[in-house]
């Protein structure tokens, strides 16, 4: 399954970003308090991330699922399986590099992962575009805004009805 397309960054977005950068050394050598804040911002930022990776791996190796059994565990025969797929990477795309492959479950919510609920949607709209499902109408879709698990946000996205790759007649 080929990767979401991102883009990459503009010449004005480098330009910003360098603007911002030069702005925050700046600001750190002309106040020397503000060193203090930054090495605890940074220190904190970095225990965190530590804390989370370990608490994943933790989890992962209670589990032995892969792909074969998160695809069986739903209702494959009816279901697109690009977008099984699809969420499977996409979360594990999401995932620590030294917790991949994740062995991702139906059950797993955005509070069982930890992981934000903005995020969690932004992760479920990118699978979906991912297998090539539109985005558009999918206030329409009677299970649009009842998920609480993998199982229910795919089953949403395979209720809608615009189809990106063209392999459904509906529009």
């Amino acid at each position: 399954m080929p990767p979401l397309d991102v883009g990459s960054t503009t010449p004005l977005g480098w330009f910003v970003l360098t603007g911002l950068g030069l702005g925050l050394i700046w600001a750190l050598i002309a106040v020397p308090s503000l060193r203090w804040v930054a090495a605890a911002i940074v220190s904190w930022i970095i225990v965190s991330n530590w804390v989370y990776t370990c608490w994943l791996r933790k989890l992962a190796s209670t589990r032995t699922d892969d792909i074969g059994t998160f695809a069986r565990s739903l209702d494959f025969r009816n279901t697109d399986t690009w977008l099984i797929r699809s969420v499977y990477e996409e979360v594990n795309e999401w995932m620590p590099k030294n917790v991949r492959p994740f062995p991702l479950r139906t059950t797993d919510t955005s509070e069982t992962l930890r992981i934000d609920p903005e995020e969690f949607e932004d992760l479920a709209g990118s699978a979906a575009e991912r297998a090539g499902y539109s985005l558009e109408k999918l206030e329409d879709n009677p299970y649009f805004g009842s998920s609480a698990g993998m199982h229910d946000g795919e089953r949403e996205r395979c209720g809608n009805s615009g189809r990106a790759r063209g392999l459904d007649t509906e529009s």
